[in-house]
């Protein structure tokens, strides 16, 4: 099991994220895209307090977002840690477990809020770090996710 705190785009914890010494490493958390049904549809009703009492108005539904939406949550971290595995196994073959967590932890970009600390009850062993831990190339310096977005692609050499 690798347990995953949530990040915002300034690399501080989300304040949902739970923490503790079972955090392993930490992944973006906060107002991730991610595809929805292209369906209408509802999420819920809104609540509607009448004669004292809590009722949910049926006849005014929250409408689902469609096609892409928005979301927060260690829901959203976990999936960029998973697929971090898949490629990790999909580059380097099978590996045990206990492996593929300890390779994700010594790849990880230590934040800044962390200190100098190796983990922290917050971050785990810090933010995820997709290039070096595949062996393309450490992530620069900076744990500014802004900075990150704004790198541009290496352009590759024709063989």
């Amino acid at each position: 099991m690798i347990a995953v705190g949530a990040t915002d785009d300034k690399d501080t914890v989300a304040y949902f994220s739970n923490g503790g010494k079972h955090i392993a490493i930490s992944a973006p958390g906060v107002d991730i895209w991610s595809t929805a049904p292209t369906y209408a549809g509802q999420t819920g009703f809104r609540a509607i307090k009448k004669n004292g009492k809590i009722k949910l108005d049926k006849a005014h539904p929250f409408e689902r977002e469609r096609d892409f939406a928005q979301w927060s949550g260690t829901s959203m971290s976990a999936p960029h840690v998973s697929a971090a595995t898949a490629l990790l196994l999909a580059r380097f073959g099978k590996k045990r477990p206990a492996s593929i967590k300890q390779q994700l932890m010594d790849n990880a970009v230590k934040i800044t809020a962390m200190g100098a600390r190796k983990f922290s009850n917050d971050y785990g062993a810090g933010r995820l770090d997709l290039l070096n831990l595949l062996g393309l190339g450490a992530s620069p310096p900076t744990t500014s996710s802004t900075a990150i977005n704004k790198r541009s692609p290496k352009k590759r050499k024709k063989r």
